[in-house]
């Protein structure tokens, strides 16, 4: 078997039924153990030892992507742009422990989630399977097929969202964000009741998480004043 990182497995079959992921990250050590807890977890899984592989790897068979922030060339926020700008794909960003700069960089360019090292497995496993789930699934079962608030639309149906008319590109999370906040329209949404419907069981409490998506898609999506309301010490409000 080709080790970590090497041309071999960035070539590594992905046509079949098992979850395919793709791992990006500049720590060889890291990467077979992250490998080896995925393989054994039922994935398929690719990787490659910085960003230039990691672009060139990536394609749109893949279930999520694995990003690590700090690698040399191009590193993990720049990738993060790229593949989103190519692809709703859930990603996962790897972070310093001490930095949360780092998972502001991430969030901001799209990704859907971090995790900071050191990674353990099982947090690795929850959170990879829960980006995976909401890629898959509505966090709603019991919305109209679509619903206004202002400008702003949601269809259910077809899992978008249209302001003014338009439709807008939204990654996975950014969607359900959306999608929860208008179905709930007028409503102050507590934040952990948010994160629980989003992101899914176990993220009470990652406010961060939550309060810089909200702050990139206010920065996005240019909504009227007032229309996604901060709620102190709550949550948020979508004014109708």
């Amino acid at each position: 078997m080709s080790s970590p990182g090497s041309s071999g497995n960035t070539s590594s079959p992905i046509g079949n039924s098992r979850p395919s992921v793709l791992v990006v990250d500049d720590d060889l050590n890291l990467l077979r153990i992250v490998r080896k807890t995925l393989d054994l977890e039922g994935f398929e899984t690719v990787t490659a030892n910085n960003g230039d592989e990691g672009l060139r790897a990536f394609n749109k068979q893949f279930q999520a992507v694995i990003l690590d922030v700090r690698m040399p060339g191009i590193d993990g926020v720049e990738l993060c742009r790229r593949i989103r700008a190519a692809s709703l794909v859930p990603v996962v960003m790897l972070t310093a422990a001490d930095d949360e700069s780092d998972a502001v960089a991430g969030l901001e360019a799209g990704a859907d989630d971090y995790i900071r090292k050191p990674v353990g497995a099982s947090e690795l496993v929850a959170r990879l399977k829960a980006a995976i789930r909401r890629s898959r699934g509505s966090p709603s079962q019991n919305a109209a097929p679509t619903v206004s608030v202002g400008p702003l639309e949601v269809d259910f149906n077809q899992r978008i969202a249209r302001l003014n008319g338009e439709e807008i590109r939204l990654s996975i999370t950014e969607y359900r964000l959306i999608a929860f906040l208008v179905e709930n329209g007028g409503r102050v949404m507590p934040r952990d009741e948010i994160l629980r419907n989003v992101w899914g069981d176990g993220y009470e409490g990652e406010n961060h998480l939550l309060n810089v998506t909200i702050s990139r898609m206010r920065g996005r999506l240019a909504l009227p004043g007032g229309m996604l309301e901060t709620v102190p010490g709550v949550g948020y409000r979508m004014n109708r």
